[in-house]
């Protein structure tokens, strides 16, 4: 009877003996053609294969030998009918997309999308659907708790590898050889995350170039640059509450558009749309506390309303840290602007009761609107004062010419104005222009960022990386501006508030009457 103990100089010998029957310096590399059959090789040929590599990986056959307390016949058992049941369902899905099978051995399937031959990204497109659909199916395949459904994890990468025979006599099937097989392997096994992960490589090709992203990045800011200048006066013509709640409406609908979008186009669209509301919303929201608020409180107020975005970036960046480790997948990003749909519903019902510009009112001329609102606004228990009397001047000495542009720049306008521009310029400079990228740069500096993302997993590490800075970032951000609120009003009451034109003076007679006379600027 013959041994089967294993000899490591036998193995060897056999090794250099089938080596040399190779026929090394005769091999005939061809290329991949339509009519090319690689399922019966010969030994001395081998064809170069441009194509789309899909490795999927059945993450949960390990579960079904651990059915028994022993393994044995019964688990056995389950796991073939297990593995035949998607086995067959994996063999109908390639045959009817018309994809390359390779192999499907124990819980591993290799399959390669060679069409369109003149496309690498309509193939690379053509492997992600592939996938999704194999991914949907095996969901369905289970029949019951001893034969669940497959959870499967899919690798793909993308270029061009050598497909040489792997076998003998009649079990002959292609061996690929390079590094999109390679690559997509070590993706379908890179953990036990369900999903499809693609290669840097794969990712490039069907991804966005550097103008792609760099109109992504800037369609927020370019949208904010066109809603603030273009749009941000319409609370004069409309009313301050009325566009303080369209702003809000139409950012919740760009936000929905955005996480719902389908394409390239779509995204930038609802990205300007975006900003566009914002855009509107930042001199709204000014007005609407400058008018609102007691002079010796206004400048707290307004500040401690812009730290808001400091405290919401920095809670954005946990809420999206938390999605992308708990869904490390590169579709978290919808997720991520879909979160924020949880607040624009209330803010949007709250910003109905919000009282209107008694100041805005009076300039039109309702002054019994203007005396309810500045009620609603001085409401306090017990009632004081107990009667609110609004006083306007004659129409004629509220009158004056529309200002051109150019006015900003004449006399005393000019050092005024680039008093109050060229500090907002370098603030939204560093804020928006440069902060953009802070994380990025922050996690570069100390040596912690992934240069080169090979794969998703990489690519979902940086990101992680990066939230940490825009943490950091927005730590520091909400650091200074609380200094700023608590020494705000330190230098003594504002001078009055600058609406329309005009200033507004409050005062309050003996009578427990409130007096508001509304009187033009010299």
């Amino acid at each position: 009877m013959a041994t089967r103990t294993w000899n490591r100089d036998r193995a060897a010998k056999r090794i250099d003996a089938k080596i040399a029957e190779l026929p090394l310096n005769a091999i005939e590399i061809k290329e991949y053609v339509r009519e090319a059959n690689l399922s019966s090789l010969l030994n001395r040929v081998a064809y170069r294969v441009d194509g789309a590599h899909l490795y999927a990986d059945i993450l949960n056959l390990t579960d079904m030998l651990h059915v028994t307390e022993f393994e044995g016949e019964t688990c056995h058992r389950r796991t073939m009918r297990f593995l035949n049941l998607h086995y067959r369902a994996v063999h109908r899905i390639l045959q009817r997309v018309d994809a390359m099978l390779v192999d499907f051995h124990n819980q591993r399937l290799h399959s390669v999308i060679a069409r369109p031959y003149d496309s690498e990204e309509k193939r690379v497109h053509r492997a992600v659907a592939i996938a999704q659909l194999i991914i949907d199916v095996l969901a369905q395949t289970g029949e019951d708790t001893e034969h669940p459904a497959a959870k499967v994890r899919v690798g793909i990468d993308t270029g061009e590898a050598l497909a040489v025979n792997n076998g003998r006599r009649g079990h002959r099937e292609p061996l690929f050889l390079g590094e999109p097989a390679n690559y997509a392997a070590k993706c379908a096994a890179g953990g036990n995350t369900r999903g499809i992960y693609l290669t840097s490589k794969a990712r490039t090709t069907i991804g966005l170039g550097p103008t792609e992203r760099g109109v992504i990045a800037a369609s927020t800011l370019f949208g904010i640059l066109i809603g603030a200048t273009a749009l941000g006066g319409l609370a004069d013509r409309y009313g301050r509450k009325q566009m303080f709640i369209v702003e809000m409406v139409l950012f919740g609908i760009f936000i929905v558009l955005l996480t719902f979008s389908p394409s390239y186009v779509v995204v930038v669209v609802a990205l300007v749309g975006i900003g566009v509301a914002l855009g509107c919303d930042y001199p709204t929201a000014h007005l609407i506390i400058s008018e609102s608020m007691p002079s010796r409180i206004r400048g707290r107020m307004v500040l401690g309303a812009f730290a808001f975005q400091a405290v919401g970036g920095l809670a954005g960046t946990g809420i999206g840290f938390l999605i992308l480790f708990e869904n490390p997948d590169l579709g978290a990003w919808r997720w991520m602007y879909a979160s924020t749909i949880i607040l624009v519903l209330p803010v949007i019902v709250g910003r109905f009761f919000v009282v209107q510009s008694p100041p805005w009112l009076v300039f039109r001329g309702r002054i019994e609107e203007a005396e309810a609102e500045t009620e609603r606004l001085l409401r306090r228990d017990p009632r004081y004062p107990k009667e609110v009397v609004l006083h306007r001047a004659h129409a004629a000495a509220l009158s004056h010419p529309r200002a051109p542009w150019s006015a900003l720049f004449d006399g005393k306008s000019r050092s005024r104005t680039i008093l109050a521009s060229v500090p907002w310029f370098l603030q939204d400079l560093s804020t928006y222009g440069i902060g953009i990228f802070t994380p990025t740069i922050l996690a570069t500096l100390v040596g912690a960022s992934i240069a080169h993302p090979r794969n998703t997993a990489d690519l979902i590490q940086s990101e992680l990386l990066a939230t940490k800075g825009a943490a950091l970032i927005g730590v520091l951000l909400i650091v200074g501006i609380v200094f700023a609120v608590v020494l705000a009003d330190r230098n003594g009451p504002q001078r009055p508030a600058l609406v329309d034109g005009n200033a507004t003076w409050f005062t309050l007679d003996p009578s427990t009457t409130l007096d508001l006379t509304t009187v033009p600027l010299p």
